[in-house]
C-alpha cells in the first residue's frame, strides 16, 4: 500500500515530458513534468542531476539515451529520449588557387567536376552533418567526373581533396 492510499487519497503518478535544445555539445533540458516533487536525470554518459532544468556539457559527440525519473511522495515515473550530437560545419575556407572545377553551382542532382592532368589523391563528398557521402581514390578517377547526389536531400555539400598531403575544399550547394 502506497502512503496517498494509507491516508485515503488517491496516489497520482507524475505526467509529462521534457524537451531540450542542443548547441554544439552543450545541452538544455527542460522538465514539464506534473505532480512531482523531485527529479534524478541520468544523461547517458555516467553523469547524472537532481536539478529541475540542467545543463549537460557533454565531452564527445555521438546518441546518448537520456532518461529523467520524477518522484513524488507516493509514485515515480520515467521519461528517456535518445538525443543525438554531431558537429555542425560552420564555414569552409575555399582555396581558389586550386585547378579543380565543379559546376554547376548550384545543381539539381548532378555536377561535374573537372581535376586537369593532377588527379587526387582521393576525393570526398560530405554532407553539412559531416557524413561522407561518396568517397574516391585515385585509382576509381578520371580527369573528368560526373556525381550524382539524387538521392541526397538539397543543402550545402563539401567537395574535399588532397594532393601530395595537402587538402582542398570547395563548396556546392543543391536545390531540387
Amino acid at each position: 500500500m502506497n502512503v496517498g492510499s494509507a491516508l485515503g487519497q488517491a496516489c497520482v503518478k507524475p505526467t509529462g515530458d521534457f524537451s531540450y535544445q542542443i548547441s554544439d555539445k552543450s545541452v538544455m533540458f527542460t522538465n514539464s513534468v506534473l505532480d512531482a516533487t523531485s527529479f534524478k536525470w541520468d544523461f547517458g554518459d555516467g553523469n547524472t542531476s537532481l536539478s529541475n532544468s540542467p545543463r549537460q556539457n557533454y565531452a564527445s559527440y555521438g546518441n546518448f539515451n537520456v532518461c529523467l525519473t520524477a518522484f513524488n511522495s507516493c509514485s515515480q515515473a520515467f521519461f528517456c529520449k535518445t538525443i543525438e550530437l554531431s558537429a555542425v560545419i560552420t564555414g569552409v575556407e575555399e582555396i581558389t588557387e586550386s585547378r579543380v572545377y565543379s559546376f554547376p553551382n548550384p545543381f539539381n542532382d548532378r555536377f561535374l567536376v573537372s581535376f586537369g592532368k593532377d588527379l587526387p589523391d582521393n576525393f570526398l563528398i560530405i554532407n553539412s552533418s559531416g557524413n561522407i557521402v561518396q568517397s574516391f581514390i585515385r585509382t576509381e578517377m578520371s580527369p573528368n567526373m560526373t556525381f550524382d547526389l539524387s538521392k541526397q536531400p538539397s543543402g550545402i555539400y563539401l567537395l574535399n581533396w588532397s594532393r601530395s598531403g595537402k587538402n582542398e575544399t570547395t563548396r556546392m550547394v543543391q536545390i531540387h
